[in-house]
């Protein structure tokens, strides 16, 4: 799995650490090859994920759906998930 991230400060905070150790956890528990772009901006984080293949799309929509369920986090997902194979999402921070 490779995880990129972007403009993140050099330090990155202890929250934003774990967010991201959890996240490739979880989805290399789904696909081991996908591709996770994390970027910070001012107001929120958004994260694409690629998957090496189109048919584990619908298994990481649905593992992140559940990781931010147990975290209590509110998730906007993008409306082109099916047409595009990609699963592109935005949390807010706070």
């Amino acid at each position: 799995m490779n995880l990129t991230t972007l403009n993140f400060p050099p330090i990155i905070p202890d929250n934003d650490e774990c967010y991201l150790r959890l996240l490739e956890a979880f989805l290399n528990s789904v696909d081991e090859s996908c591709n996770a772009e994390v970027t910070c901006r001012l107001s929120s984080i958004g994260v694409r994920i690629a998957p090496s293949t189109p048919d584990y799309s619908q298994h990481i929509l649905e593992t992140i759906k559940e990781m931010h369920y147990m975290l209590g986090v509110r998730v906007e997902f993008s409306k082109s998930i099916r047409t595009s194979s990609t699963v592109d999402y935005m949390i807010e921070i706070i």
